[in-house]
Formats: structure tokens, sequence, C-alpha cells
């Protein structure tokens, strides 16, 4: 019988252990793999930034500013200053032409590249292949385009037919953004290009605009005489590196990973402590006549204390050892996912072998700091105390105190329900604790959910929402309101409406943003406008389109620090016009930046028209997108079709990896909340089995302890999602702080079914530990109880 009690107990330290263990390795694990990967990102984006030698400033010109680009170089402090011309145009695939034309930037470069410098991946350079044309990766993946496929580049009178001669990676381009108000539009609708100057200027009438890209070591003490130089072009815009759209995405993207990579290891390995804390705590209590003998025959207090902080140190570097191990390999995994995802041209990978020491270090060390206390609650028990069987008990001067003020309203209950009382508070450090466990474990489930759940809001606002079109047609000139749908004629359009969009600049104090203008009318269904929600950045009701002011995104405001009711200046540098308006409100737009302005007002305040003028068409459709597509791309004012289908689907492939990642923490979470929960049940019917054995003895019977125990439960459980929903809440808003910039809003929701879900979770644990509780009451044998207690 005895032999038979030790092998249960010892099997029931030994799982014990295991979870420990299995715990500690999950927390470390997930440390080492998320924060190798970030590094390994972070050196390989500097090393390719530095290698293809990225631009350190950014001017961009209406004019074409390559006569002045000498006076540049003769600026102290300017290392290389180089011009080029950007032209906006469309392409056409030669084997693909059922895609239509699809929106194209072309880059003209020179022999002599030295500034943004592309990387070929396939093929040959331009150099050696007159008339032909580089292609962007992103695009060139998503067509399946190799050196030697062709291409027709349309532009506003002439169209240009070239040769791929390669497939090139180009510092800008890393991420492809468009603009702020479209920084992630698909490679099936849009496209980067380079040819020569030469070459480009074969296209004959295009919209272009030109840039002048500088490296230097002092751009703040540089920018002032550059802009003096070009003082008689105008500027559309300055950009330094670090506001460079593609190099502040990747690096919004990788911040979000550092700290993801701090936040959940760091609850995990919490989580990992507190279950050692329990056990060493429960073991103490059991050996306490070991203990007792080993003081009596002259065992320090050091060594008794040792004894049992070696205990959680082994199973903490057993942990990190593992965690480790497999994190280092896992970080290699997702480091490779991610840089193919983004098309890193060159990759910089170590093992960073300080990492392991710091994961082993950081699990040792929670494993010794929860390990103390109960160590030394055995090292300073006297021989005396500890041979007993049980302590008597010292109550605190807060239990009576408190129990003074409570006693009189609680004499009344049942006795069961008293004693539940008293032990709670006489415990209450102890019931505090495994409370506090448990939250945080339900705020890891409900972060978790609460995240994918607002990804998903986020693309459901964006594309089934707001912008409530199938197709975006863009115009190569603004037509009449009237005449623009005349134009557009085609079978399955079920309706067609339209919007005026300005590139502009938006300044107040000494702050700006370029961003889009959109005019648009108040009746519009495929695109429309909603208030937002201050700090949860959701939707709340449509707003009405004012005609002396207009509206603002919430990524606007962030960045430039307004609110309701105050100035801005917008400067549009394609019709050399500025204009003051008034902030009437701030609308929701999950994705990208934008402004709302009445589309009458806009004409007449920018393109000097008294008839509304539209250059872009939203569109209902009903019949099949592809054909309707190539029809509206063979007409002569249509420079490209978007299908927004499209957009989503990019956005989708961006959230991915966040995804996944959030969906394994979520398993994670659940698992490490089912294990607490039932730590602290199971170890606090095994802790109660005097208490329970006397209940029995004066007549209680099993099924009225076990209420007791259920009301036990249900009240822990009932504080921990309460407290748990908070921290939850609290996690996600932070996180979402990571996401948030002047380019993306990331918003702060979670579905009702979320929160129904998560408390059913945790109301299913509380019956299956109940069900273990039953268990524990009905082995305890009360004549052996109760034998133990009178010795």
């Amino acid at each position: 019988m005895l032999n038979r009690k030790l092998l249960r107990e010892w099997r029931q330290l030994f799982w014990q252990s295991l979870l420990i263990v299995v715990i500690s390795t999950i927390g470390i694990g997930m440390f080492i793999a998320s924060y190798k990967a970030f590094l390994s990102l972070e050196d390989s984006y500097d090393y390719t930034y530095k290698k293809m030698n990225f631009a350190d400033l950014q001017i961009s010109t209406t004019e074409d500013p390559s006569l002045e680009i000498n006076k540049i170089k003769n600026i102290e402090n300017v290392g290389h200053a180089e011009a080029r011309e950007i032209a906006s145009a469309a392409v056409l695939i030669e084997d693909k032409k059922d895609l239509g034309k699809i929106e194209a930037r072309v880059v003209a470069i020179g022999d002599n590249q030295q500034i943004n410098k592309v990387q070929l991946l396939q093929g040959e350079y331009l150099s050696e292949r007159k008339e032909s044309i580089l292609v962007e990766r992103h695009f060139a993946d998503a067509h399946n385009i190799n050196p030697g496929d062709r291409l027709t580049l349309s532009g506003l009178s002439d169209t240009l037919t070239l040769e791929v001669s390669g497939i090139i990676s180009s510092p800008e381009y890393l991420w492809v953004a468009k603009d702020r108000s479209n920084v992630m539009p698909s490679p099936n609708e849009f496209g980067v290009f380079f040819v020569e100057q030469d070459v480009l200027n074969q296209l004959g009438q295009r919209i272009s605009s030109y840039d002048v890209v500088i490296d230097s070591d002092d751009v703040e003490g540089i920018k002032g005489e550059v802009l003096e130089v070009l003082g008689k072009f105008q500027v559309i815009d300055v950009i330094e590196k670090e506001e460079h759209i593609s190099y502040e995405l990747l690096k919004m993207d990788l911040k979000g990973f550092q700290e993801l990579a701090y936040l959940f290891p760091v609850l995990f390995l919490s989580i990992s402590g507190f279950i050692i804390f329990i056990l060493l705590t429960r073991l103490v209590d059991k050996q306490r006549p070991i203990i007792g003998t080993l003081r009596s025959l002259g065992y320090s207090k050091r060594q008794i204390k040792w004894h049992y902080l070696q205990f959680s140190l082994i199973l903490s570097v057993i942990g990190g050892i593992t965690g480790t191990i497999v994190g280092s390999f896992l970080g290699g995994k997702v480091y490779e996912i991610y840089r193919e995802r983004i098309g890193l041209p060159f990759s910089v990978e170590e093992d960073y072998l300080y990492l392991w020491l710091i994961g082993i270090v950081f699990s040792v060390s929670i494993g010794a700091l929860a390990g103390y206390f109960p160590a030394r609650k055995a090292a300073n028990l006297l021989p005396v105390e500890a041979m007993r069987n049980s302590l008597p008990t010292k109550d605190s001067k807060f239990y009576k105190w408190l129990m003074k003020r409570i006693d009189r309203y609680i004499k009344r209950l049942p006795i069961t329900l008293i004693m539940l009382i008293r032990n709670m508070i006489r415990n209450i450090f102890r019931y505090g604790l495994a409370t506090f466990g448990i939250a945080i474990s339900i705020s890891l489930v409900f972060t978790t959910s609460g995240l994918l759940d607002s990804v998903k809001y986020m693309l459901n606002q964006q594309f089934d929402v707001v912008e409530n079109y199938d197709l975006s047609v863009v115009l190569q000139e603004p037509i009449e309101g009237e005449k623009f749908k005349e134009s557009l004629l085609v079978d399955g359009v079920e309706n067609t409406e339209g919007v005026l969009d300005i590139p502009v600049t938006v300044s107040v104090e000494g702050k700006a943003i370029q961003t889009m203008l959109r005019g648009m009318e108040n009746d519009q269904d495929q695109y429309r406008v909603f208030e937002n929600i201050k700090w949860l950045n959701l939707s709340s009701d449509e707003i009405d389109i004012p005609k002396d002011g207009v509206l603002i995104s919430k990524s606007v405001q962030s960045k430039l620090g307004i609110k309701a009711g105050d100035k801005i200046l917008v400067t549009s540098a394609l019709h050399k016009k500025e204009r003051l308006y008034t902030v009437k409100g701030i609308i929701n737009l999950p994705v990208g930046s934008i402004i709302i302005q009445n589309l009458s007002e806009l004409n007449k305040d920018f393109m000097g028209s008294s008839e509304p003028m539209v250059n872009k068409a939203l569109m209902e459709v009903s019949g099949n997108k592809k054909e309707i597509k190539e029809q509206m791309s063979e007409m002569e004012n249509v420079m490209t079709v978007h299908d927004n289908r499209e957009m989503r689907t990019q956005l989708n492939d961006f959230m991915g990896l966040f995804n996944i990642f959030i969906l394994v923490m979520f398993i994670f979470a659940i698992i490490l909340a089912t294990s607490i929960l039932f730590s602290v049940i199971f170890i606090n019917v095994v802790e109660r089995k005097n208490e329970i054995a006397t209940l029995r003895a004066f007549g209680y019977s099993k099924n009225q302890i076990l209420r007791m125990f259920a009301i036990e439960h249900s009240l822990i459980a009932i504080i921990s999602v309460i407290l748990g929903i908070i921290f939850g809440i609290e996690g996600m808003l932070s996180i979402s702080l990571f996401y948030n910039n002047d380019m993306l809003t990331f918003p702060l929701y979670i579905n009702p079914i979320s929160i129904l879900l998560t408390i059913i979770l945790f109301v299913v644990v509380v019956m299956i530990a109940q069900l273990v509780s039953q268990h524990g009451v009905n082995k305890i044998n009360v004549a052996d109880a109760i034998k133990v207690m009178d010795r």
C-alpha cells in the first residue's frame, strides 16, 4: 500500500515536472525562434540597403532637374546625386493579352547607377541589350515573366514593345507600394519596370514626375542647400530614407515582430514559474517530516534551501536548453519563409549564439525566482514543527481584521460556505496568485483570438463595407461626370460611380504627409465613408461629405496630430494650387490614407471647372470580370482596370504570417490556461485532505463537499475571466499600436462569439476540473485521514 502511494506521488511529480519543462521549452523556443528571425531580417535589410546604396534623401519635382545635378554634387557632404524620370504607363503582356492593361511605373536608369542600384536576379542588364526592359521581381513572379518575354508599354499617345532582358530587385521596392493611399497593390495589377532614358523617350507623351536621389551622412545639413538649388522647380515631395514608404513599412513590420518576440515568451515563462512555485510549495509541505529529520541530523538551512532550489533550476535549465535548440531551428525556417515572401536579394543569417545564453539565463532566472520562496520556506522550518504531520495555522492580522467585520454577515450561511470564505481569506495570497495566473492565461487566449478577429474585421471593413465596388477604372484624362458613364458602357456592369483622385501634400505646423484627395458625392454606394471610433479604430455611423471642409482618415490624423476643427493646408503640385481647409471629421479607413471632399467643390478648387470632372470609375459588376476588364482595357481613355478582389488577396497574403503566428499562440495559450487551472485545482484538493476528512467525519456528504469546491472553482474562474478580459484588451491595444501608422490603422475588435467561446472554454475546463475534484474526494479514506491528523 505504501509503495503504491509513493509510486502514485512520484508519477504525479514526474508529469508535473514534464509540464514545467514543456512550458519552459515553448516559452524559450518562441523567444529564440522569433528573435532570431527578427535579427536575421534586420541584418539582411540593413545589408541589402547598404549594398544597393539606398538613397538617404529623395526629392520629387514636376520638371526635369538633371541640368542642376552637378550643383547638387558640389554641395558639401553630398556623396552621390542622380536625377531620373519616373513615368506612369500601362503594360500589356504579349502572351497574356487577356489580362488587359496593367498599371506600370517606369523608372529611367543609366549605365553608371550609383544610388538605388538594382540587383540582377535573372538575365542580363540593360547596357548589354538596347531597347529592352528590366522587370521588378514581384511582378515577374506573379506573371511568370522570364528574360526573353515581350512587354508592350502604353503612354498617352504611343506604345512601345520591349524585350525583357532581366528580372531585378530594387531597394525602393522590397515592399512594393504605389503610394500612401495604396500601400499594398496586387502584383497582378501594378508593376515596376526599369528602362534607359532614351528608350523611355520613345514612349512619346506621358505623365511623369522626376526624382533627385542623394546619399549623404548629413541629410539635415544638406537638405536646405539642395532645395535652394531646386528652387525654380515645383517640388512635390521631400523624403528621407526613414520616411520612404517601402522602408517605413518594412521597419514597422520588423518592429511588430520584435515586440511580439518579447511579449508572448515572457507571459509563457511567467506561467511556467507560477507552476514551479505551486509544485515546490506542495512538495515542501508533503516532505516536512523528511525536512525535520534532515534538520535534526545537522543539515543547515543553506543545504536544505539549495536542495529544493536545485529542483526548479534543473527543470529550468532543461527547458532552456531544449527551447534554444528548437527555437534556433525554427527561427531559421521562419526567416527563410519571410525572406522569400519579401523577396530579399541578399541574406545575412548567423547563429546568434548570445541568444542561447540569454534564453537559458532567462529560463533559469524565472525558475530560480519561482523556486526561491518554497525553498526558503523549507529551510526555515524548525525540526520540531517539521516532524509534525500538520502545522498549526497562524492567522494573519489581515485575516483577523477582515473576519471581525464580515463574521456577522456570514454566520447564517451553511457551514461549508463559511469554511470556503474563511479558507479563501486565510490563504488570500495563494488564491490571489492562482487567480492572477489563470487570468494571464485567459488574457493570452483573449488577446490572440481578438487579434485574429481584428484582422478579419479590417479586411471586411476595407473591402466589403468601405470599398464596396468590384472593379475600378483609372482614366488617363479627367472626363465630365455626365459623360463618363456613357464612355464606359459594357455589358455586365450594373452600377458605375465616378470620383476624382488628386495626389496632394497635407501640411500643418511643420508636419507634412503625402496622400490622396478624393472628390465624391454623398449618395455614392461604391465607396462609403464612416466615422472613426477613437481608440478602437472601428467604424461608427456613415458620415456626410461636407461642402465647406474635408474629412480625413485616422491615419492622416495620427501622422499630423490634428483633430476635427483644425486647419490644414492641402497642396497639389500637379495643378500648382493650394487650399486651406477645416477638418470636419475623422473617418475610418483600415488600409491607406485619404482626404475626402465634395466633388463639386474639389473641381472648383483645383480643376477650375464648374462641371464635376472624374478620373476614376468605381463599378459593381454581375458579368464575367475577366471579359469586362479586357473590354475596358481596349478603351481609348482607360489607363488600367483594377479588381478589388486582388487587393484583398494581397492584404491577406501580407497578414498571412501574422495570422499563423497568432494562431499558434492561441493554441499554446489554451494549453497553458488548461494546465495552470488543473494544477491549481488538483493541488487545492490534495492540500485540503484533512479539511475534507473532518467534514466527512461530521456527517457531510461527498456531494455537499463537491458543491463547496464547485462554488470555489466558479468564483476563481469568474474573477479570472474578468481580469483576463481586461488584461487581454490591454494586450490587444499594445500590439495594435505596433502596426498603426499613416498607412495602416489597426482596429481593436473582438467578435462577441470569441468572448462567448472563451467563457465556454473555461466553463468546460472548470467542469472537467470538478470531475478531478470528485475523483480526489472519493479517494479520501476518512478513517485513515483522521488517524494521521491525530498523530
